[in-house]
């Protein structure tokens, strides 16, 4: 007689919930990266266009092109702050991810543990039928002798 654990189906439906938590997780922490590559992008152009608006501006005034220079600058720092709260959003998304990777692990561990647990007693209960059905042939056995004896 073989071991029929009949929550396997359910076992397995959570190991596939596991694996899709993972590929999620991993999907979330590409994107928050893209979100922090294109923040850093943002940033560094910032910082290109402040120095070289430094160097080239040193001692001339030039109005219409502060005027443009400054109008940019805040429109850049305007997206910088907007692509912080993407970054920001992106990185709750990973916690929220690595959260699902992890209850959907405990689901799977339960399962996994009733398993075990069913398993051995499977075996306590077979070795017990078999122990008796050993005694009852050894009853039967004794029972034959006897009569034959008498």
């Amino acid at each position: 007689m073989k071991f029929a654990f009949r929550l396997e189906p359910v076992l397995r439906l959570r190991l596939r919930d596991e694996e899709n938590a993972k590929r999620a997780l991993g999907e979330t922490i590409a994107r928050e990266q893209r979100e922090r590559e294109s923040l850093q992008a943002l940033q560094d152009e910032l910082s290109m266009e402040v120095s070289s608006q430094t160097q080239a501006r040193r001692d001339v005034i030039w109005a219409q092109g502060q005027a443009l220079y400054l109008e940019w600058a805040l429109a850049q720092n305007g997206r910088i702050a907007a692509q912080r709260q993407v970054c920001h959003e992106a990185a709750q998304a990973v916690q929220a991810a690595r959260a699902a990777v992890v209850e959907a692990r405990r689901a799977v561990q339960v399962l996994e543990k009733l398993k075990e647990r069913r398993h051995e007693q499977w075996k306590l209960d077979l070795s017990r039928k078999e122990q008796i059905f050993t005694s009852e042939v050894a009853a039967q056995r004794w029972q034959r002798q006897r009569s034959a004896e008498g």
